[in-house]
């Protein structure tokens, strides 16, 4: 696994348990929950996370 794959990885974790944690997938859970961890997130990343996310959840 890369070390982008392995970070992407990473943030879809902390995503996860902070949609779980909220029960609701929106921006701004997964983003303060990224940003909590002082991880710096783009926009563009935090596009492709939802993306990600989205289908996972459906």
């Amino acid at each position: 696994m890369s070390p982008l794959d392995r970070q992407t990885e990473r943030l879809l974790d902390i995503a996860r348990r902070a949609v779980r944690t909220e029960d609701k997938l929106t921006r701004k859970v997964v983003a303060e929950a990224i940003r909590g961890q002082q991880i710096p997130l783009s926009n563009d990343t935090l596009t492709a996370l939802m993306i990600h996310l989205r289908r996972q959840y459906g």
